[in-house]
């Protein structure tokens, strides 16, 4: 009985530490509770109501995305996480991208140079081209088409490059464990900004080939040389900026964003620095989870 009452009381004792140190866990569980940031300039707009709007209007971005951020702390979320099934399928959006990008660029450039001198696509001695196409296009080399030659050399000549590059960019953007990775459509203001200058890069190439050479079939054949040339450059550019956008998560604007608001809170804590609302945004910023601007 004296055995039993003992491990009776031993076994409430220990009940009741477990109880009590599961308590004092939670208590400061609940102390370690983070606010939010649009909480904490809602305090400080009691006092300064003009400056304070000025921020949330300023920087919307930053100050929902450090909600968002501190949400997932605060409820012990882990970011979402990416299947390998949807990086395959983004990496065949981007080898689509790639191909369809190079074809348009190769169509409008031999659109020009078909009507600077045909005899570069259509003459069976003078390059591969003319024989190419009357063994395995002869409805193309009996049109005598300038629009037909460029849209099958446009795209002969192109899509195997255009395939490589995009795939190999698709890799680069998608590889590694990061929630929030660029897609294909991230890359299009870019990559058709240098697809545009490479063509304007060609056309200038070849004007001025023209200007010292008076041979129109040389002019052509300088423009198509650069034009792969500048291609291969054109690829390992996006190919950077692509992981680029891998390294820095956050969009460019959000990264503007939380710069311009870090130097207005600096500004803001030297005009008022033992203001407690603004020591609290200050102490927010130091133990931000977006250091230096760019998200953890």
């Amino acid at each position: 009985m004296n055995k039993f009452l003992a491990f009776t009381f031993r076994l409430v004792t220990i009940g009741c530490l477990c109880f009590f140190t599961s308590s004092g866990w939670a208590d400061e569980g609940g102390e370690n509770h983070q606010p939010l940031l649009s909480e904490l300039l809602d305090k400080a707009a009691c006092n300064h109501p003009k400056i304070i709007q000025k921020i949330k209007n300023e920087y919307p971005a930053f100050i929902e995305y450090s909600d968002q951020q501190i949400q997932l702390i605060n409820s012990g979320a882990q970011q979402p996480q990416i299947s390998l099934g949807e990086d395959l399928l983004e990496v065949a959006k981007f080898t689509g991208m790639g191909t369809l990008a190079a074809v348009l660029y190769g169509i409008t450039h031999d659109l020009i140079t078909t009507h600077i001198d045909f005899r570069y696509f259509s003459d069976l001695f003078m390059t591969h081209h003319g024989r190419y196409t009357k063994r395995h296009y002869p409805f193309v080399y009996r049109s005598e088409s300038k629009i037909l030659y460029a849209l099958l050399w446009g795209t002969i000549a192109t899509w195997r490059l255009g395939a490589i590059m995009g795939g190999t960019t698709g890799v680069v953007a998608r590889a590694g464990p990061s929630h929030k990775k660029p897609g294909w459509h991230d890359l299009m203001p870019t990559l058709s900004k240098l697809m545009l200058g490479s063509l304007i890069a060609s056309a200038s190439y070849g004007f001025i080939t023209y200007i010292g050479s008076s041979d129109t079939f040389i002019t052509v054949a300088n423009m198509h040389g650069f034009s792969y040339v500048s291609g291969v450059f054109v690829g390992i550019a996006i190919m950077a900026y692509a992981h680029h956008l891998y390294s820095n998560e956050a969009l460019p604007s959000l990264r503007t964003e939380c710069i311009g608001f870090t130097k207005t809170l600096t500004k803001l804590f030297k005009d008022k620095p033992n203001d407690p609302e603004i020591q609290a945004l200050i102490l927010f910023r130091l133990n931000s989870p977006i250091k230096n601007c760019e998200p953890g």
